[in-house]
């Protein structure tokens, strides 16, 4: 039995509706008998009476909601949500329908008579006048009415490929490294030229959306939106014009500090650090997040001998070395970099402008100037998930839109160790950052299918799934629906008997003849590694498994314990044997799974008759098809 938007499907169905209610009966092997009786109008609960005898009588639920949930063998859970309704076998006896954190089902909308049909919203710009432009397309022609937003709008019937898209955690089969903007392509019927006008717009970076709406009676308060992101580029053919989409990453892969010196300090008593034409012009300023081991000041003004560590401020700089000894500070804090550079200070000694993430020192070192700053108000306010959570502030993100607050708390929770990065002088992605911060705890940060920016830690699969896939569900292909393949992570999936975590970044490294006969040895050591190493093995997975790999990753963690913690934990997901299996299936079977949700293969093949729970590390969806691919780990 099945309840989808619009449309029953069951072997039979007996109804006798009173005012009010609803029923419904299946006659078969299982007898169900639904009624609603003193409910409140449009609303039924299901509630399972016994084993293979099922009842539904009304109570406390919202208008016009149905959600019904089996979390186990013949046992059913009602979970309503306003103004929803969704139920769905997906096995025997197995039903699944809850709302999300906030209540709201997700169900593209498709009629088993009618189909599904799309629509396409697009930004733009005019380059010659600046105005903004929108277009709007659909795979059938659709008309707005004129209390619609937006009102009065035609969708010109040419969407050919309605969105073909793939999106991965990581790489495609991979469970860690680089992130990787989602990209896709929808094609647009030109056969009689009208669209060549596309080519005079802007779209490339503006944001597109493509909505689902049932084909039987189409209205646009019906529409789900199925996907959100920008336009890289629109390009036209004799036929076709073919749009080519990025999903939200791309708004992130862009520079986390885009402000360069401007090369204009040329001289002493200049009330700036920008930089000499010859040395730092064009070069990004630094930024610091959370708590860098050892940096270089970068030394913007030469003449009044002002180092920048942190365009974006600072708590504190640390500890100012040269040559490893360390300077004495004056414990004078300026507001300005103008009244920084008029400070007098004395040899030996530096001032700070902690604002500016600067400092003056009192002479011109005689060496290799570091520091060892702290950006955030204390140890809580640099976790990954901290640090992660103002670099996308930085960027102009709002919290709560888009990206969640739960998110950040859920991730302190799992890890709040201390992270420490810095970005030097290059141009550095903010998704690069942000991907480094969040891998150093094994976390990563994914839009989800409505654009929202999601961060999660990708665990061994556990908890219940969001689906169980049969041989019922696989769509049949030359593959069979079903491929086994080998992990693209180092060893293909072969257990691992070694982790090793490298923490405790050192960002200029230094030789003996670099450092002071008074640097403390403990310095001297720590200056001459680029890194700290961390290990955790099991040498029985090593006895067993001759090819077994040895796996190093590359973290922000600045304390060994936290280092040894992670190893620990990474040693536990990749010492057993790890599975990567792709499969094909209808799209509304896997419409509330997400990356980094977990689903069940349930197959006679494979040694999966009994299920096992695999983690969604890429998703590849074909609108046109009305097929979803996952790429599943575990």
């Amino acid at each position: 039995m099945a309840f989808q938007s619009g449309a029953f499907q069951s072997t039979a169905f007996q109804g006798e509706p009173t005012g009010g209610t609803m029923f419904a009966r299946e006659i078969g092997d299982d007898v169900v008998t639904i009624i609603a009786s003193s409910v409140v109008t449009g609303a039924l609960a299901a509630v399972e009476s016994g084993s293979d005898t099922f009842a539904a009588s009304g109570g406390p639920v919202v208008s016009g909601a149905l959600a019904a949930v089996e979390v186990g063998a013949d046992v059913f859970t009602s979970v309503p949500a306003s103004g929803a309704m969704f139920a769905r076998e997906i096995g025997a006896d197995v039903f699944t329908g809850e709302g999300d954190s906030d209540g709201n089902i997700i169900i593209i909308p498709r009629d088993i008579e009618g189909g599904t049909a799309y629509l396409l919203e697009m930004a733009g710009a005019d380059p010659e006048t600046g105005d903004p432009v929108n277009v709007y397309f659909s795979s059938d022609g659709f008309n707005t009415l004129p209390t619609d937003t937006p009102a009065n709008t035609h969708y010109s019937g040419r969407m050919k490929v309605p969105g073909n898209y793939e999106r991965t955690l990581f790489g495609v089969g991979t469970t860690s490294g680089e992130m990787s903007v989602g990209v896709g392509v929808v094609e647009l019927s030109n056969m009689d030229g009208e669209l060549d006008y596309l080519r005079r717009l802007a779209f490339d970076g503006y944001a597109l959306r493509i909505l689902a709406i049932p084909r039987l009676n189409p209205k646009y308060v019906d529409a789900v939106l199925v996907f959100t992101g920008t336009v890289e580029q629109v390009e036209l053919s004799w036929e076709r014009a073919s749009i080519r989409i990025r999903d939200r990453l791309a708004e992130i892969d862009k520079p986390l500090q885009p402000v360069t010196y401007a090369g204009t300090t040329i001289s002493g008593g200049m009330n700036e650090a920008e930089g000499r034409p010859e040395d730092l012009k064009g070069s990004h300023k630094p930024t610091a997040w959370g708590a860098p081991q050892q940096i270089g000041p970068i030394n913007s003004n030469q003449f009044d001998l002002i180092f920048d560590i942190a365009q974006n401020g600072l708590q504190s700089v640390g500890t100012i070395r040269d040559k490893g000894v360390a300077l004495t500070p004056t414990g004078v804090n300026y507001a300005t970099t103008a009244l920084l550079r008029a400070a007098s200070v004395a040899e030996g000694r530096y001032s700070t402008c902690l604002v500016n993430g600067q400092i003056k020192t009192g002479s011109k070192p005689i060496g290799q100037l570091t520091s060892a700053p702290l950006e955030g108000a204390n140890a809580a306010a640099r976790t990954a998930a901290q640090i992660a959570r103002r670099m996308l502030l930085r960027m102009g993100f709002v919290e709560g839109a888009a990206f969640l607050a739960s998110d950040i708390a859920a991730l302190d929770g799992l890890n709040d160790a201390v992270v420490g990065y810095w970005t030097g002088t290059d141009e550095v992605a903010a998704l690069t950052t942000v991907g480094d911060v969040l891998n150093s705890i094994g976390a990563m940060i994914s839009p989800n299918r409505l654009g929202v920016f999601r961060m999660f830690r990708l665990d061994a699969p556990s908890g219940f799934p969001k689906a169980v896939l049969t041989r019922a569900e696989i769509i049949e292909t030359s593959t069979r629906g079903i491929q086994l393949l080998a992990t693209g992570d180092e060893g293909k999936g072969v257990p691992s008997w070694k982790v090793t975590i490298k923490y405790a970044k050192n960002w200029v490294e230094m030789t003996r003849s670099d450092l002071g006969t008074d640097a403390p040895d403990a310095f001297k050591s720590f200056a001459e590694l680029e890194w700290r190493t961390a290990i955790a093995t099991d040498e029985a997975v090593k006895a067993i498994h001759k090819l077994s790999p040895e796996l190093t990753f590359e973290t922000y963690l600045v304390s060994e314990a936290d280092a040894l913690a992670e190893a620990a934990r990474r040693l536990s997901m990749h010492s057993v044997a790890r599975d990567r299996f792709v499969v094909t299936v209808k799209s509304y079977l896997v419409e509330r799974v997400d990356l980094g949700d977990v689903v069940r293969l349930q197959l006679d093949r494979f040694g999966l008759d009994a299920g096992k729970d695999f983690a969604v590390i890429g998703i590849t969806e074909n609108l046109d098809t009305r097929n979803t691919t996952l790429d599943l780990w575990g």
